[in-house]
């Protein structure tokens, strides 16, 4: 039990059950002492036996109070044809902009090659194949820059509406904002095609965001936005640099827009030309105070009824309210596949600029082998991981990122994001301990937003 409880402020009485994800509050003093005693990891030097059963079973208690908690079991299986509802398709192996912390990228190239209209109709074979007409299958068109070759887009759309009319299909672009003629407009319009953008932040934030000449993008992003509001449903994805340590004022600009959107931190990739993604203790006593200061701008929000664009918060907040524990990552090669021109199948968008981490091709399918050397693998199977209290919220952490830092997916991710993600983490906790005493009646909001997928 006692490793089981993890302290997130010994002075407010805020703890965390990692089995349960259980955030309880106690300032009693008993309880106090023996979580410290955890820390400190004397317990048994503090307590005799009697007084830490009986402490044990005073927590159970207060822990059985939440809801149950839902563990998401995943079917690790090799089998495609019944996991697989997303294929992602870098389609182009170009892109108009050199954003400094691209991670598909490495040497400034793209190791792939676009994608034909022939390629796309061998793709889709395989994919009606390896699906019945009652599931539906969504195609994310990806880069590079996918809008650069719009003509594949509808080649692709054309080709699912001529010769597969009774399979059920939906289509969505990942696009960096700065190509939207009538052309795409109309299209995406028509097909009612679902939009991920990316956008840093305020100007400043989207500085690393430049065209391969050096000129910013951030203008043209931002007018694009406003020629397809209303028109286009929007999402957008702001990335945050290791550099960042004012999260307040990128936040709150994403906010004013009005518009649905998620943030990540910079994770480790192939391109080592920069260091976004790298996680000093001196970034992350930075990112502390940057955090605490984050949590202070929401619960504003929150105490004026505004409402509250960031979905990355809403998803955290309501892992935490539903008890939504997860024991892996991520979907990459579980209900996802990314497939390249060539045929070749990989379990991760972020891996296909590296052919040594394909796990088969359409030709001859999955290779069973090479499918367990690049997937998520369930954290309790992560050694390193069984004493982390933050194992099934960050899951073990992206088995891509682990890759591309020579690691296996058997590993835990690198010590500073390790970190981050505790951070990140516990910052969520606190502001999910104060919405819970001062503003519980607001997490209704949080029940009625539509969810955006990372």
């Amino acid at each position: 039990m006692k490793n089981d409880i993890h302290t997130i402020d010994l002075k407010e009485g805020l703890f965390f059950h990692t089995p349960t994800l259980q955030v309880f509050k106690s300032n009693n003093s008993i309880i106090k002492e023996y979580c410290k005693s955890i820390i400190n990891k004397n317990t048994n030097q503090q307590f005799n036996s009697n007084e830490i059963t009986e402490i044990e079973e005073f927590l159970i208690s207060m822990i059985n109070r939440g809801p149950v908690t839902y563990v998401k079991e995943h079917n690790m299986s090799i089998d495609a044809k019944r996991n697989i509802k997303q294929y992602i398709l870098p389609i182009v192996d170009n892109c108009n902009l050199a954003c400094e912390y691209c991670f598909a990228k490495d040497n400034s190239n793209f190791k792939f090659k676009s994608y034909t209209n022939n390629d796309i109709i061998n793709v889709l074979k395989f994919i009606v194949d390896s699906n019945n007409t009652n599931t539906r299958i969504d195609i994310c068109f990806f880069g590079g820059e996918p809008l650069l070759k719009p003509e594949i887009i509808e080649f692709t759309i054309d080709t699912v509406k001529n010769k597969y009319p009774k399979h059920k299909f939906s289509f969505s672009i990942t696009t960096n904002g700065t190509i939207f003629n009538n052309r795409i407009i109309n299209l995406i319009k028509k097909e009612n095609i679902n939009i991920l953008l990316s956008l840093d932040g305020d100007e400043e934030d989207s500085s690393l965001r430049r065209y391969a000449n050096g000129f910013p993008s951030f203008s043209k992003v931002i007018n694009n936005i406003e020629k397809i509001r209303g028109i286009i449903p929007i999402n957008i994805r702001c990335t945050i640099a290791s550099n960042n340590f004012d999260l307040v004022k990128t936040v709150s600009f994403l906010e004013e827009l009005k518009l649905p959107y998620l943030y990540s931190f910079v994770y480790k990739s192939g391109n080592k030309d920069h260091n976004y993604g790298l996680y000093s203790d001196d970034v992350i006593e930075n990112l502390k105070r940057s955090l605490d200061e984050l949590n202070d701008f929401f619960l504003e929000k929150i105490k004026n009824n505004n409402k509250i664009y960031c979905q990355t918060i809403i998803n955290n907040i309501n892992t935490l309210r539903k008890r939504d524990r997860n024991n892996i990552a991520c979907e990459g090669g579980v209900s996802m596949l990314s497939i390249t021109s060539n045929g070749d199948i990989f379990s991760c968008q972020h891996l296909v600029n590296y052919p040594k981490f394909k796990i088969g091709n359409i030709e001859s399918g999955i290779d069973q082998i090479l499918f367990s050397e690049s997937k998520p693998t369930d954290v309790k199977n992560i050694k390193v991981c069984n004493k982390c209290w933050i194992r099934f919220l960050c899951s073990g952490g992206c088995f891509s990122e682990k890759l591309l830092c020579n690691k296996s997916v058997h590993d835990s991710l690198p010590e500073d994001s390790c970190n981050l993600e505790k951070l990140k983490w516990e910052y969520t906790i606190r502001l999910y301990s104060k919405i819970t005493k001062k503003f519980p009646e607001y997490f209704k909001k949080f029940d009625n937003e539509k969810m955006v997928n990372n």
